[in-house]
Protein backbone atom coordinates (compact mmCIF):
# COMPACT_ATOMS: atom_id res chain seq x y z
CA UNK A 1 0.00 0.00 0.00
CA UNK A 2 2.82 2.41 0.92
CA UNK A 3 4.55 1.58 -2.36
CA UNK A 4 1.34 2.35 -4.25
CA UNK A 5 1.05 5.72 -2.51
CA UNK A 6 4.71 6.49 -3.33
CA UNK A 7 4.10 5.61 -6.98
CA UNK A 8 1.00 7.83 -7.10
CA UNK A 9 2.99 10.73 -5.60
CA UNK A 10 5.76 10.14 -8.15
CA UNK A 11 3.19 10.11 -10.94
CA UNK A 12 1.80 13.47 -9.79
CA UNK A 13 5.35 14.83 -9.57
CA UNK A 14 6.13 13.71 -13.12
CA UNK A 15 2.85 15.12 -14.42
CA UNK A 16 3.57 18.43 -12.72
CA UNK A 17 7.10 18.48 -14.12
CA UNK A 18 5.84 17.67 -17.61
CA UNK A 19 3.15 20.35 -17.32
CA UNK A 20 5.76 22.88 -16.22
CA UNK A 21 7.99 21.96 -19.17
CA UNK A 22 5.05 22.25 -21.53
CA UNK A 23 4.22 25.73 -20.22
CA UNK A 24 7.85 26.77 -20.59
CA UNK A 25 7.85 25.62 -24.20
CA UNK A 26 4.59 27.43 -24.83
CA UNK A 27 6.04 30.65 -23.42
CA UNK A 28 8.59 30.76 -26.24
CA UNK A 29 5.91 30.46 -28.93
CA UNK A 30 3.21 32.67 -27.37
CA UNK A 31 3.48 36.07 -25.65
CA UNK A 32 3.28 36.00 -21.87
CA UNK A 33 3.55 38.45 -18.97
CA UNK A 34 6.74 37.50 -17.15
CA UNK A 35 6.97 40.54 -14.85
CA UNK A 36 4.28 42.55 -13.08
CA UNK A 37 5.59 44.62 -10.17
CA UNK A 38 4.26 47.53 -8.14
CA UNK A 39 6.73 50.41 -8.18
CA UNK A 40 4.83 53.12 -6.30
CA UNK A 41 1.50 54.03 -4.75
CA UNK A 42 1.95 57.81 -4.46
CA UNK A 43 1.61 59.00 -8.08
CA UNK A 44 -0.43 62.12 -8.80
CA UNK A 45 -3.97 61.47 -9.99
CA UNK A 46 -5.65 62.90 -13.08
CA UNK A 47 -8.23 64.90 -11.12
CA UNK A 48 -5.67 67.29 -9.63
CA UNK A 49 -5.15 70.84 -10.91
CA UNK A 50 -1.48 69.94 -11.41
CA UNK A 51 -0.34 67.56 -14.15
CA UNK A 52 -1.47 63.99 -13.51
CA UNK A 53 0.85 61.00 -13.83
CA UNK A 54 -1.17 59.39 -16.65
CA UNK A 55 -1.95 62.65 -18.49
CA UNK A 56 -0.86 62.95 -22.12
CA UNK A 57 0.42 59.55 -23.16
CA UNK A 58 3.01 60.84 -25.62
CA UNK A 59 5.83 61.06 -23.06
CA UNK A 60 8.79 58.66 -23.01
CA UNK A 61 8.66 57.36 -19.44
CA UNK A 62 10.46 53.98 -19.42
CA UNK A 63 13.80 52.91 -20.93
CA UNK A 64 16.04 49.89 -21.13
CA UNK A 65 19.80 50.49 -20.96
CA UNK A 66 22.39 48.50 -22.95
CA UNK A 67 22.93 46.09 -20.04
CA UNK A 68 19.19 45.44 -19.71
CA UNK A 69 18.70 47.77 -16.73
CA UNK A 70 15.11 49.08 -16.53
CA UNK A 71 14.42 52.63 -15.39
CA UNK A 72 11.11 54.48 -15.23
CA UNK A 73 9.81 57.88 -14.22
CA UNK A 74 6.53 58.94 -12.66
CA UNK A 75 4.98 62.11 -11.21
CA UNK A 76 3.83 62.72 -7.65
CA UNK A 77 3.19 65.63 -5.27
CA UNK A 78 5.81 66.71 -2.78
CA UNK A 79 5.01 67.57 0.84
CA UNK A 80 3.86 71.08 -0.19
CA UNK A 81 1.58 69.82 -3.00
CA UNK A 82 3.86 70.77 -5.90
CA UNK A 83 4.58 68.37 -8.79
CA UNK A 84 7.74 66.29 -8.52
CA UNK A 85 9.27 63.73 -10.87
CA UNK A 86 10.80 60.58 -9.44
CA UNK A 87 13.26 58.37 -11.32
CA UNK A 88 13.19 54.71 -10.29
CA UNK A 89 15.50 51.84 -11.22
CA UNK A 90 15.02 48.09 -10.95
CA UNK A 91 17.48 45.75 -9.24
CA UNK A 92 17.50 42.62 -11.40
CA UNK A 93 18.79 40.45 -8.55
CA UNK A 94 16.06 41.32 -6.05
CA UNK A 95 13.37 42.77 -8.38
CA UNK A 96 13.24 45.72 -5.95
CA UNK A 97 12.82 49.32 -7.14
CA UNK A 98 14.80 52.25 -5.74
CA UNK A 99 14.84 55.98 -6.37
CA UNK A 100 18.02 57.20 -8.09
CA UNK A 101 17.04 60.85 -8.71
CA UNK A 102 14.19 63.28 -8.16
CA UNK A 103 13.39 66.88 -9.03
CA UNK A 104 10.63 69.45 -9.34
CA UNK A 105 8.58 70.34 -12.36
CA UNK A 106 5.62 72.62 -12.94
CA UNK A 107 4.48 70.56 -15.91
CA UNK A 108 5.32 67.37 -17.76
CA UNK A 109 8.40 65.18 -17.30
CA UNK A 110 10.10 62.76 -19.69
CA UNK A 111 12.68 59.99 -19.31
CA UNK A 112 14.99 59.15 -22.19
CA UNK A 113 18.18 57.19 -22.81
CA UNK A 114 21.02 58.62 -24.89
CA UNK A 115 21.72 55.68 -27.23
CA UNK A 116 25.22 56.94 -28.03
CA UNK A 117 26.47 57.32 -24.44
CA UNK A 118 24.00 54.89 -22.80
CA UNK A 119 23.08 57.46 -20.14
CA UNK A 120 19.72 58.46 -18.67
CA UNK A 121 18.15 61.87 -19.32
CA UNK A 122 15.21 63.62 -17.67
CA UNK A 123 13.51 66.60 -19.34
CA UNK A 124 11.07 68.60 -17.18
CA UNK A 125 9.84 72.14 -16.45
CA UNK A 126 11.17 73.49 -13.12
CA UNK A 127 9.62 76.92 -12.40
CA UNK A 128 7.79 76.80 -15.72
CA UNK A 129 10.92 76.68 -17.91
CA UNK A 130 12.60 73.60 -19.44
CA UNK A 131 15.61 71.85 -17.99
CA UNK A 132 17.51 68.63 -18.52
CA UNK A 133 19.07 66.32 -15.93
CA UNK A 134 21.91 64.19 -17.26
CA UNK A 135 22.88 60.92 -15.55
CA UNK A 136 24.63 59.61 -13.61
CA UNK A 137 25.03 62.81 -11.56
CA UNK A 138 21.67 64.30 -12.67
CA UNK A 139 22.77 67.88 -12.32
CA UNK A 140 20.20 70.27 -13.78
CA UNK A 141 21.04 72.19 -16.97
CA UNK A 142 18.73 74.86 -18.41
CA UNK A 143 17.52 74.41 -21.99
CA UNK A 144 17.99 77.76 -23.77
CA UNK A 145 15.21 79.63 -25.59
CA UNK A 146 12.45 82.19 -25.24
CA UNK A 147 10.03 79.68 -23.78
CA UNK A 148 6.65 80.69 -22.41
CA UNK A 149 6.83 80.50 -18.61
CA UNK A 150 3.64 78.97 -17.23
CA UNK A 151 2.11 78.23 -13.84
CA UNK A 152 1.71 74.71 -12.44
CA UNK A 153 -1.97 74.74 -13.45
CA UNK A 154 -1.10 75.43 -17.12
CA UNK A 155 0.32 73.11 -19.78
CA UNK A 156 3.08 73.63 -22.35
CA UNK A 157 1.76 70.67 -24.37
CA UNK A 158 5.34 69.57 -24.88
CA UNK A 159 6.89 66.63 -26.67
CA UNK A 160 10.38 65.13 -26.45
CA UNK A 161 12.19 62.55 -28.57
CA UNK A 162 15.73 61.32 -29.17
CA UNK A 163 17.28 59.94 -32.36
CA UNK A 164 19.65 57.03 -32.85
CA UNK A 165 22.52 59.55 -33.23
CA UNK A 166 21.76 61.07 -29.81
CA UNK A 167 19.98 64.18 -31.12
CA UNK A 168 17.33 65.22 -28.60
CA UNK A 169 14.48 67.59 -29.53
CA UNK A 170 12.01 69.41 -27.29
CA UNK A 171 8.81 71.05 -28.55
CA UNK A 172 6.24 73.25 -26.78
CA UNK A 173 3.13 75.13 -27.86
CA UNK A 174 3.26 78.90 -27.37
CA UNK A 175 -0.21 80.43 -27.28
CA UNK A 176 -1.24 84.03 -27.91
CA UNK A 177 -4.42 85.70 -26.69
CA UNK A 178 -5.21 88.82 -28.78
CA UNK A 179 -8.52 90.52 -27.89
CA UNK A 180 -11.56 89.03 -29.58
CA UNK A 181 -9.73 85.90 -30.83
CA UNK A 182 -10.70 82.51 -29.34
CA UNK A 183 -7.97 80.80 -27.34
CA UNK A 184 -5.92 78.07 -29.12
CA UNK A 185 -6.49 79.80 -32.49
CA UNK A 186 -3.10 81.53 -32.70
CA UNK A 187 -0.18 79.34 -31.65
CA UNK A 188 3.54 78.96 -32.31
CA UNK A 189 5.46 75.72 -32.28
CA UNK A 190 8.63 76.38 -30.29
CA UNK A 191 11.38 73.78 -30.46
CA UNK A 192 15.09 73.14 -30.10
CA UNK A 193 17.44 70.21 -30.67
CA UNK A 194 20.80 69.36 -29.13
CA UNK A 195 23.40 66.63 -28.57
CA UNK A 196 25.55 65.50 -25.69
CA UNK A 197 29.22 66.37 -26.10
CA UNK A 198 30.23 63.95 -23.36
CA UNK A 199 29.73 66.26 -20.40
CA UNK A 200 26.78 68.53 -21.26
CA UNK A 201 24.19 69.17 -23.96
CA UNK A 202 25.11 71.55 -26.77
CA UNK A 203 22.01 73.13 -28.28
CA UNK A 204 21.25 74.29 -31.80
CA UNK A 205 18.88 77.06 -32.84
CA UNK A 206 15.79 77.87 -30.79
CA UNK A 207 12.96 77.96 -33.31
CA UNK A 208 9.53 79.59 -33.05
CA UNK A 209 7.28 79.00 -36.05
CA UNK A 210 3.64 80.03 -36.39
CA UNK A 211 1.24 77.12 -36.86
CA UNK A 212 -2.09 78.94 -36.26
CA UNK A 213 -4.36 76.31 -34.65
CA UNK A 214 -2.98 74.61 -31.57
CA UNK A 215 -1.51 71.18 -32.21
CA UNK A 216 -0.31 69.31 -29.14
CA UNK A 217 0.64 65.93 -27.60
CA UNK A 218 3.46 65.61 -30.14
CA UNK A 219 5.41 62.42 -30.81
CA UNK A 220 8.91 63.51 -31.91
CA UNK A 221 11.35 61.57 -34.09
CA UNK A 222 14.70 63.38 -34.51
CA UNK A 223 17.25 62.54 -37.23
CA UNK A 224 14.98 60.46 -39.44
CA UNK A 225 14.02 60.57 -43.10
CA UNK A 226 11.45 63.26 -43.88
CA UNK A 227 10.10 64.76 -47.12
CA UNK A 228 12.77 67.46 -46.65
CA UNK A 229 15.65 65.03 -46.07
CA UNK A 230 17.00 63.88 -42.71
CA UNK A 231 15.59 66.04 -39.93
CA UNK A 232 12.90 66.23 -37.26
CA UNK A 233 9.64 64.40 -37.94
CA UNK A 234 6.64 64.76 -35.65
CA UNK A 235 2.93 64.11 -35.42
CA UNK A 236 0.60 66.20 -33.30
CA UNK A 237 -3.03 66.30 -32.20
CA UNK A 238 -5.29 69.17 -33.23
CA UNK A 239 -6.56 70.47 -29.87
CA UNK A 240 -8.91 73.48 -29.99
CA UNK A 241 -11.10 75.39 -27.58
CA UNK A 242 -14.77 74.97 -28.56
CA UNK A 243 -15.11 78.53 -29.93
CA UNK A 244 -12.03 78.09 -32.13
CA UNK A 245 -13.48 74.77 -33.36
CA UNK A 246 -16.81 76.43 -34.22
CA UNK A 247 -18.79 74.54 -31.56
CA UNK A 248 -19.54 77.32 -29.09
CA UNK A 249 -22.73 75.57 -27.93
CA UNK A 250 -20.83 72.48 -26.80
CA UNK A 251 -21.63 71.53 -23.22
CA UNK A 252 -19.21 70.15 -20.62
CA UNK A 253 -15.50 69.70 -21.38
CA UNK A 254 -14.65 72.65 -23.69
CA UNK A 255 -11.80 71.24 -25.83
CA UNK A 256 -12.10 69.44 -29.16
CA UNK A 257 -9.55 66.77 -30.22
CA UNK A 258 -10.22 66.33 -33.90
CA UNK A 259 -7.55 65.36 -36.44
CA UNK A 260 -3.76 65.03 -36.54
CA UNK A 261 -0.97 66.63 -38.50
CA UNK A 262 2.47 65.33 -39.50
CA UNK A 263 5.11 68.04 -39.56
CA UNK A 264 8.82 68.10 -40.32
CA UNK A 265 11.71 70.52 -40.29
CA UNK A 266 15.46 70.91 -40.56
CA UNK A 267 16.11 72.45 -37.11
CA UNK A 268 19.39 74.00 -38.23
CA UNK A 269 18.15 75.60 -41.47
CA UNK A 270 18.17 79.36 -41.88
CA UNK A 271 15.41 80.45 -42.03
CA UNK A 272 13.65 77.58 -40.26
CA UNK A 273 10.34 76.50 -41.73
CA UNK A 274 7.82 73.87 -40.74
CA UNK A 275 6.17 71.87 -43.47
CA UNK A 276 3.16 69.77 -42.69
CA UNK A 277 0.41 67.59 -44.06
CA UNK A 278 -2.93 66.80 -42.43
CA UNK A 279 -2.86 63.02 -42.34
CA UNK A 280 -5.98 62.37 -40.24
CA UNK A 281 -8.45 65.01 -41.37
CA UNK A 282 -10.87 66.50 -38.80
CA UNK A 283 -14.38 65.11 -38.90
CA UNK A 284 -16.91 67.60 -40.24
CA UNK A 285 -18.95 69.44 -37.66
CA UNK A 286 -22.52 70.39 -38.73
CA UNK A 287 -23.70 73.77 -37.47
CA UNK A 288 -25.62 73.83 -34.23
CA UNK A 289 -24.18 70.62 -32.77
CA UNK A 290 -23.64 70.47 -29.02
CA UNK A 291 -21.35 67.40 -28.95
CA UNK A 292 -17.91 67.53 -30.50
CA UNK A 293 -16.75 65.07 -33.14
CA UNK A 294 -13.41 63.51 -32.32
CA UNK A 295 -10.43 61.98 -33.99
CA UNK A 296 -8.20 61.68 -30.93
CA UNK A 297 -4.68 60.27 -31.26
CA UNK A 298 -3.69 57.59 -28.76
CA UNK A 299 -0.43 56.39 -30.26
CA UNK A 300 2.34 56.94 -32.80
CA UNK A 301 5.21 54.62 -33.68
CA UNK A 302 7.89 54.90 -36.39
CA UNK A 303 9.08 51.47 -37.52
CA UNK A 304 12.41 50.42 -39.04
CA UNK A 305 11.02 50.88 -42.58
CA UNK A 306 10.14 54.55 -42.02
CA UNK A 307 6.42 53.93 -41.66
CA UNK A 308 4.55 56.04 -39.14
CA UNK A 309 1.75 54.20 -37.33
CA UNK A 310 -1.03 56.32 -35.80
CA UNK A 311 -3.72 54.96 -33.49
CA UNK A 312 -6.77 57.15 -32.92
CA UNK A 313 -10.32 57.05 -31.56
CA UNK A 314 -13.08 58.42 -33.79
CA UNK A 315 -16.42 59.65 -32.43
CA UNK A 316 -18.80 60.74 -35.18
CA UNK A 317 -21.49 62.97 -33.62
CA UNK A 318 -23.18 63.77 -36.94
CA UNK A 319 -25.18 60.55 -36.58
CA UNK A 320 -27.48 59.46 -33.76
CA UNK A 321 -26.47 57.66 -31.72
CA UNK A 322 -22.85 58.81 -32.10
CA UNK A 323 -20.63 56.20 -33.74
CA UNK A 324 -17.36 55.36 -32.01
CA UNK A 325 -14.43 53.38 -33.49
CA UNK A 326 -10.70 52.77 -33.02
CA UNK A 327 -8.53 53.12 -36.11
CA UNK A 328 -4.97 52.43 -37.16
CA UNK A 329 -3.49 54.64 -39.89
CA UNK A 330 -0.05 54.22 -41.47
CA UNK A 331 1.86 56.96 -43.29
CA UNK A 332 5.13 57.10 -45.22
CA UNK A 333 7.60 59.31 -43.34
CA UNK A 334 9.29 60.22 -46.65
CA UNK A 335 6.09 61.88 -47.94
CA UNK A 336 3.87 62.33 -44.89
CA UNK A 337 0.98 60.73 -46.75
CA UNK A 338 -1.22 57.94 -45.39
CA UNK A 339 -1.44 54.72 -47.37
CA UNK A 340 -3.49 52.59 -44.97
CA UNK A 341 -6.38 53.25 -42.58
CA UNK A 342 -8.57 50.57 -41.02
CA UNK A 343 -10.49 49.63 -37.90
CA UNK A 344 -9.21 46.04 -38.36
CA UNK A 345 -11.97 44.71 -36.10
CA UNK A 346 -10.69 46.47 -32.98
CA UNK A 347 -13.18 47.17 -30.17
CA UNK A 348 -14.76 50.65 -30.40
CA UNK A 349 -13.08 51.79 -27.16
CA UNK A 350 -9.80 51.48 -25.27
CA UNK A 351 -6.26 52.51 -26.24
CA UNK A 352 -3.50 50.98 -28.33
CA UNK A 353 0.30 50.85 -28.48
CA UNK A 354 2.40 49.67 -31.41
CA UNK A 355 5.72 47.88 -30.94
CA UNK A 356 8.33 46.39 -33.27
CA UNK A 357 10.50 43.64 -31.80
CA UNK A 358 14.19 43.09 -32.44
CA UNK A 359 13.25 40.52 -35.09
CA UNK A 360 11.21 43.14 -36.99
CA UNK A 361 7.83 41.71 -36.08
CA UNK A 362 5.06 44.24 -35.36
CA UNK A 363 2.64 44.01 -32.44
CA UNK A 364 -0.46 45.91 -31.27
CA UNK A 365 -1.18 46.13 -27.53
CA UNK A 366 -4.80 47.05 -26.71
CA UNK A 367 -5.85 48.05 -23.20
CA UNK A 368 -9.05 49.15 -21.54
CA UNK A 369 -10.58 49.71 -18.10
CA UNK A 370 -13.28 47.05 -18.32
CA UNK A 371 -16.42 46.67 -16.23
CA UNK A 372 -15.00 43.79 -14.18
CA UNK A 373 -11.24 43.82 -14.87
CA UNK A 374 -8.42 45.55 -16.74
CA UNK A 375 -8.33 44.29 -20.29
CA UNK A 376 -4.89 43.82 -21.86
CA UNK A 377 -4.76 42.08 -25.23
CA UNK A 378 -1.80 41.62 -27.59
CA UNK A 379 -2.09 40.99 -31.34
CA UNK A 380 0.60 40.43 -33.96
CA UNK A 381 0.16 42.85 -36.86
CA UNK A 382 0.00 40.77 -40.03
CA UNK A 383 1.42 42.62 -43.03
CA UNK A 384 0.27 41.92 -46.59
CA UNK A 385 2.18 43.49 -49.46
CA UNK A 386 5.25 45.73 -49.20
CA UNK A 387 6.19 49.37 -48.99
CA UNK A 388 3.44 51.91 -49.58
CA UNK A 389 1.02 49.27 -50.82
CA UNK A 390 1.10 47.23 -47.60
CA UNK A 391 -2.02 46.53 -45.59
CA UNK A 392 -2.30 45.27 -42.03
CA UNK A 393 -4.63 43.00 -40.10
CA UNK A 394 -4.80 41.56 -36.60
CA UNK A 395 -3.33 38.12 -36.04
CA UNK A 396 -3.96 35.68 -33.20
CA UNK A 397 -5.48 37.29 -30.11
CA UNK A 398 -3.49 36.82 -26.88
CA UNK A 399 -5.51 37.83 -23.83
CA UNK A 400 -3.07 38.79 -21.05
CA UNK A 401 -5.65 40.41 -18.79
CA UNK A 402 -5.31 37.96 -15.92
CA UNK A 403 -1.79 39.14 -15.11
CA UNK A 404 -3.03 42.66 -14.31
CA UNK A 405 -5.80 41.76 -11.86
CA UNK A 406 -7.20 43.16 -9.64
CA UNK A 407 -5.87 46.62 -10.53
CA UNK A 408 -7.85 49.17 -12.58
CA UNK A 409 -5.81 50.74 -15.38
CA UNK A 410 -5.93 54.53 -15.59
CA UNK A 411 -5.05 56.02 -18.97
CA UNK A 412 -2.88 54.43 -21.64
CA UNK A 413 0.24 52.39 -20.99
CA UNK A 414 3.77 53.78 -21.50
CA UNK A 415 6.25 51.44 -23.21
CA UNK A 416 10.00 51.51 -23.90
CA UNK A 417 10.47 52.50 -27.56
CA UNK A 418 13.22 53.87 -29.85
CA UNK A 419 11.98 57.50 -29.74
CA UNK A 420 12.79 57.34 -26.02
CA UNK A 421 16.22 55.84 -26.70
CA UNK A 422 15.50 52.14 -26.08
CA UNK A 423 16.73 49.64 -28.65
CA UNK A 424 14.12 47.22 -30.06
CA UNK A 425 13.96 44.01 -28.03
CA UNK A 426 11.90 40.85 -28.01
CA UNK A 427 10.15 42.01 -24.87
CA UNK A 428 7.71 44.87 -24.26
CA UNK A 429 8.67 46.77 -21.11
CA UNK A 430 5.88 49.03 -19.94
CA UNK A 431 4.22 51.11 -17.22
CA UNK A 432 0.61 50.77 -16.17
CA UNK A 433 -0.87 53.55 -14.07
CA UNK A 434 -3.74 52.34 -11.89
CA UNK A 435 -6.56 53.80 -9.82
CA UNK A 436 -6.49 53.98 -6.03
CA UNK A 437 -9.46 51.63 -5.91
CA UNK A 438 -9.05 48.13 -7.37
CA UNK A 439 -11.69 45.80 -8.77
CA UNK A 440 -13.84 43.67 -6.50
CA UNK A 441 -14.69 40.25 -7.89
CA UNK A 442 -18.23 40.07 -9.21
CA UNK A 443 -18.96 43.81 -8.87
CA UNK A 444 -19.08 46.33 -11.71
CA UNK A 445 -16.36 48.97 -11.41
CA UNK A 446 -17.29 52.60 -10.72
CA UNK A 447 -14.94 54.90 -12.64
CA UNK A 448 -16.23 57.81 -10.54
CA UNK A 449 -14.55 56.20 -7.52
CA UNK A 450 -11.19 55.60 -9.25
CA UNK A 451 -9.39 57.88 -6.74
CA UNK A 452 -11.96 57.33 -3.97
CA UNK A 453 -15.33 59.08 -3.96
CA UNK A 454 -13.73 62.45 -3.10
CA UNK A 455 -10.83 62.12 -5.63
CA UNK A 456 -8.33 62.32 -2.77
CA UNK A 457 -6.47 59.11 -3.55
CA UNK A 458 -3.12 58.58 -5.24
CA UNK A 459 -2.48 56.57 -8.38
CA UNK A 460 -0.48 53.35 -8.37
CA UNK A 461 2.42 52.65 -10.74
CA UNK A 462 3.15 49.15 -12.06
CA UNK A 463 5.96 47.85 -14.24
CA UNK A 464 5.25 44.98 -16.62
CA UNK A 465 7.22 42.92 -19.12
CA UNK A 466 5.64 40.94 -21.94
CA UNK A 467 7.91 38.26 -23.39
CA UNK A 468 7.51 38.03 -27.18
CA UNK A 469 8.11 34.91 -29.23
CA UNK A 470 11.62 34.60 -30.65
Amino acid sequence: MKKTIRNIKRLFFLLATFAGTSCALQATSSPSVVRFEQVANDASNLQLAIVGNSWGGNQPRIVQSADGQISLLYLRQDATGNPQWRLMQRNDSSSAWAEIATGHTSDNAHLLRDPVHDTLLVVAWPNGLPGIWHGPAFNQQAIPGSWQQLKITERHYDGVGIGSDGTLCLKASHEYFPPGVPQTLITDTDYICGKNNGSAYVWGNYNAVSTNYRHAYDYLYPSVKTPQGVGLLAISQRDLYKDAAGISKMAGFPYVFNGTKIWWSDPNANPVTINSVVNVAPLSCPSGVTAAPERRMHESYLDSKGRLFIGYLEIDTSVSPAKQQLFLAVADSATGNDFFTSNMGLPPYGSIRIYQGANGRLWLLWSNKGTRYTQMVLYPLVETGTGNTASFSLGTKYDLSGAFAPYAIDGNTFIAVPRGGSAPANVIDGIMGACTVSYTTGIDYSTANCYNADNSGNAKVFYFRIQLPN
